[in-house]
């Protein structure tokens, strides 16, 4: 894929995201991808990509003061932070700590 003035390869995720579109929605039951190799890169590099595990994801949820007067202004305490903590990056963090108290 392009990339501002290079070419760059695709990573697990981008490429798992793309195929997983393929086929019409409530219409095809399976949906089929092709990759193709192009002068940049041969089919090995396209067979590593496509057994390569997807990257894992990363919030980018970061709570701005406008955003916490918004939820205070709407809801009370309580359920302002019940809205948070239902956030992804709430979730990742939990997660995060559940790991940390199995080791």
């Amino acid at each position: 894929r392009r990339r501002g003035e290079g070419v760059a390869m695709l990573t697990a995720s981008e490429l798992r995201q793309m195929a997983g579109r393929a086929g019409r929605r409530g219409k095809d039951k399976v949906g089929f991808s092709i990759l193709l190799k192009s002068r940049f890169r041969g089919a090995q590099d396209a067979y590593k990509l496509v057994r390569k595990s997807p990257e894992a994801l990363k919030s980018k949820f970061a709570p701005t003061y406008g955003m916490v007067l918004n939820l205070l202004n709407n809801h009370n305490g309580d359920q302002a932070q019940k809205i948070v903590m239902k956030s992804f990056g709430s979730y990742l963090r939990t997660k995060k700590q559940e790991k940390r108290k199995q080791r």
